[in-house]
């Protein structure tokens, strides 16, 4: 197993200085002028990356749920990332972004992000994990809200 991880310029690992992500998420609220002010705060504070997610919602949520509201109108399209990679290009900053589904991956992946970050609510959607793997690309999987054995069966899966 490698010790260090290099994603662009970046070196993750042991005896590497903190990879800084700054979590933007969907809380633009689908609006690019203000998720491009919230990545130039991102540049400005030092991040070493901005992470944002990315979630058909039709794919992902049955209509008229709570997470179907809050997704909802809050992706940006295609050339709207574009940009902000770009920006974040310039900068020496990683753009990347949690998909909420296997089409959302096929998006992201359109723009070639260097990280795919799986949310700890798809954790154990193995089936978006493996489209994941297809990409040859590090993978960051969060594990805030999940259980033990999700943990183990995630674990046990690699």
């Amino acid at each position: 197993m490698k010790k260090i991880l290099k994603i662009n310029s970046k070196k993750i690992g042991i005896n590497q200085p903190p990879f800084v992500i700054a979590e933007i998420g969907i809380n633009h609220g689908g609006d690019y002028n203000i998720c491009k002010e919230m990545i130039l705060k991102a540049i400005e504070s030092g991040a070493d990356a901005v992470k944002l997610q990315s979630v058909i919602v039709d794919e992902s949520y049955e209509k008229n749920t709570p997470s179907y509201n809050e997704f909802k109108n809050k992706n940006l399209n295609i050339n709207e990332l574009r940009k902000l990679n770009l920006i974040c290009k310039k900068n020496n900053v990683i753009l990347f972004s949690s998909p909420g589904g296997n089409k959302s991956l096929n998006l992201i992946m359109k723009l070639n992000f260097p990280i795919i970050k799986i949310s700890s609510g798809q954790m154990t959607n193995l089936d978006l994990i493996s489209n994941c793997l297809k990409f040859n690309k590090p993978l960051i999987i969060s594990t805030g809200m999940a259980f033990e054995n999700e943990i183990d069966k995630i674990l046990s899966f690699f």
